[in-house]
């Protein structure tokens, strides 16, 4: 979701009425044990996301808050304090409830308590911590305060391919993705489909969901490799949190909520009008895309970017959130085209209550009942990590 490194907030509701101010109300229909859950309009109750955030880390705490390498993730405890790491890095810190920095934890090594290089942290069962690192496969497990538990290696049953961790479910089994890409062909786009697994601890990996991924760009100069994605291409999104997964294809305003084992139990629906892609916003978002890229890379993915924007209409759905209290959050608004960034909020029953506007250039980390984690890359290239909190409007 970030598409730039400065962040700039303004008001950030769009308001929604009441159901005594005439609004027309959801319909909720079943079948075959499936709930259905239609809303032409939201219904409230309505929110907002405070204009400036309660908690920030950034370069000003000194060392414990300077991220320099590639992405930061971050996850928050039930009790307020926030982890995070940054990308290829060999530890991660833990602060506290305001922001304070407690330890760092880690250091570099192939042992327990130990990183060869640190890729995901996920906030797992009870406040407890999953790291994984993406090169050597290995899932590490630490308590709340981040004391070391187990070192296990990320092994696929015979047969399967390597996968990524993605999420973590509340018996501390392991969200898991693998990706199919064909690079038999002589195309620019390489398909590709992606599997969701639940990986139990010596166990074999459950599947639970199957879809056509994003499709994949050929690398300009080296063609058995896949390189960025399609402009515009809806892409499929899901996000697994207190056992509900949701999943949501990205070319229509719909989202699945499925139970642990993959089982569909709800589909939310509401209304959202396709707008087409016009000729300077396409160009605008390739500029940002190739930005960083040396001069005979970005003449080549320019090319590749324009060809490969075929349909260029906006997706309905870019990405999928489960929010602590329950609640699904479905984003849309391309923000390297000048568009806000929204989410349309659905209550526990998948009942459209409110539309918010996010705030802008940020990646979201999580999403609790009282607010909300995310991260960005500032204007000097550090990482910082920001909690706004929600508060109820009239």
């Amino acid at each position: 979701m970030r598409k730039s490194g400065r962040l700039a907030i303004g008001v950030v509701l769009v308001g929604c009425g009441g159901r005594d101010s005439g609004s027309r109300l959801p319909e909720i229909r079943d079948s075959a044990g499936i709930a259905i859950v239609e809303s032409p309009e939201p219904v409230g109750p309505s929110f907002a996301i405070d204009s400036a955030p309660v908690i920030e880390i950034g370069p000003a705490q000194g060392a414990p808050g300077e991220f320099v390498y590639g992405p930061v993730f971050a996850v928050r405890q039930r009790n307020g304090r926030i982890v995070a790491n940054g990308w290829a890095t060999t530890e991660f810190r833990i602060f506290d409830s305001t922001g304070r920095w407690i330890r760092t934890v880690g250091r570099a090594g192939g042992g327990p308590g130990e990183f060869e290089g640190l890729g995901l942290l996920f906030r797992g069962a009870g406040d407890s911590l999953v790291t994984f690192e993406p090169q050597s496969r290995r899932v590490q497990r630490w308590t709340p305060d981040g004391e070391v538990i187990d070192l296990k290696p990320l092994l696929p049953p015979p047969g399967r391919p390597n996968g990524w961790v993605r999420g973590t479910f509340d018996d501390g089994s392991l969200l898991v993705t693998v990706e199919s890409r064909d690079l038999s062909g002589t195309g620019v786009l390489i398909p590709n489909h992606v599997t969701i697994f639940r990986a139990a601890s010596g166990a074999s990996w459950d599947s639970l969901l199957a879809f056509p991924g994003l499709p994949r760009l050929r690398h300009p100069f080296s063609p058995v490799n896949a390189y960025g994605t399609p402009l515009f291409t809806p892409p499929p999104s899901y996000h697994q949190r207190d056992g509900k997964l949701a999943f949501a294809v990205g070319d229509r305003f719909e989202v699945q909520i499925r139970s642990p084992s993959g089982k569909l139990v709800r589909i939310v629906r509401r209304p959202a009008a396709l707008r087409r892609i016009t000729d300077a916003e396409l160009e605008r978002a390739i500029s940002v895309a190739v930005e960083r890229l040396d001069s005979t890379m970005r003449r080549a993915m320019t090319e590749r970017y324009r060809t490969t924007a075929s349909s260029r209409i906006r997706p309905a759905i870019s990405g999928v959130w489960v929010a602590g209290d329950g609640r699904i959050w479905a984003l849309f608004g391309e923000g390297s085209i000048g568009e806000q960034v929204v989410a349309s909020v659905f209550d526990t029953l998948g009942r459209w209550q409110a539309d918010v506007t996010m705030p802008a250039g940020i990646d979201v980390n999580q999403i609790d009942g009282d607010g909300l984690l995310a991260t960005f890359k500032d204007e000097d290239g550090f990482g910082r990590i920001r909690f706004y909190r929600f508060h109820p409007r009239p």
